[in-house]
């Protein structure tokens, strides 16, 4: 599932220049958390939290550049995405019937989590 636009790195990157991409914005969502958390007013706080979303959006944008990545030197993602749902429902990390085929079934984004 295609989250958002293909990038150029899509095509040129090596999944190895796409995870040192991956770190990079974990830094920066780690630098917005701790603005987050040393705010000095609610106002600070808010704003930082405001940047740590983009940054997040951000680091997923990166990490499904990296399956672009992968899938172009000859990963199969689905089959990847579809082991790591089976190890984690193992794990009863998902509700009961949720997730019972396998699928991701629930993809909607809400305001009060995801």
């Amino acid at each position: 599932m295609r989250i958002y636009p293909r990038t150029k790195w899509s095509n040129t990157a090596t999944s190895e220049e796409q995870v040192e991409h991956i770190y990079s914005e974990v830094m920066e969502v780690v630098t917005e958390e701790c603005n987050v958390i040393h705010g000095t007013t609610p106002d600070e706080r808010a704003a930082a939290m405001e940047r740590r979303d983009l940054e997040v959006s951000d680091l997923e944008h990166s990490i499904q550049t990296y399956w672009d990545c992968r899938a172009r030197e000859g990963a199969d993602v689905d089959t990847i995405r579809q082991k790591v749902i089976e190890k984690n429902r193992a794990r009863s990390y998902y509700p009961e019937g949720g997730c019972a085929d396998g699928n991701a079934d629930d993809t909607r984004q809400t305001s009060t989590g995801s």
